[in-house]
């Protein structure tokens, strides 16, 4: 089974939970000798949060997806997109049918790999002003970004033992 198709899965559930435990202690910091949660307190956190997830998308994409081609990025981001799908479906429908421990379910826990990807969703509903419902269908396309991340073409093994022949590339393209 090829273990790649997982991995933009993993680095956004890695990425989520940072953000998620980040998030938490700043709401804790920002309330603390205060009785009320004021608009401003609202755009620093979000400032915050919306740039801490733009951080980790870079870090995890530089350090996550090396030797990934875009193509096998994109698999991987395909199969995130569908868990963002998921997610968003059993929360409406558990919502709309009043199944409100689930819809809790999915907002606390199942959207801890979707933390960084809802940061952007948040600011296109902040600067467009349009209906969450429609811009959920762009966003679940957020998780394509790692494809900038990873090199067109063929993969490049991780180590010299991965080569054909033991050389490293610099050394192959020397003799060359």
């Amino acid at each position: 089974m090829n273990k790649k198709i997982w991995r933009v899965l993993l680095l956004s559930l890695v990425t989520g939970l940072i953000h998620t435990v980040v998030t938490h202690f700043a709401v804790q910091a920002m309330v603390r000798g205060t009785s009320e949660w004021t608009p401003e307190m609202g755009n620093r956190l979000f400032v915050l949060t919306f740039s801490l997830a733009i951080l980790l998308i870079l870090i995890s994409g530089i350090l996550g997806l090396r030797g990934f081609t875009r193509r096998e990025a994109a698999k991987s981001a395909a199969l995130m997109s569908g868990y963002y799908l998921i997610c968003f479906l059993l929360e409406q429908g558990s919502q709309q049918l009043g199944l409100f421990g689930v819809m809790s379910f999915v907002d606390l826990f199942l959207f801890i790999p979707l933390a960084v990807y809802t940061e952007i969703f948040s600011l296109l509903m902040r600067l467009t002003g349009l209906s969450a419902y429609l811009l959920v269908w762009p966003c679940l396309l957020l998780p394509f970004l790692y494809a900038l991340f990873a090199r067109p073409g063929k993969a490049v093994p991780q180590n010299a033992a991965e080569m054909p022949d033991g050389l490293c590339y610099h050394e192959k393209d020397k003799g060359e």
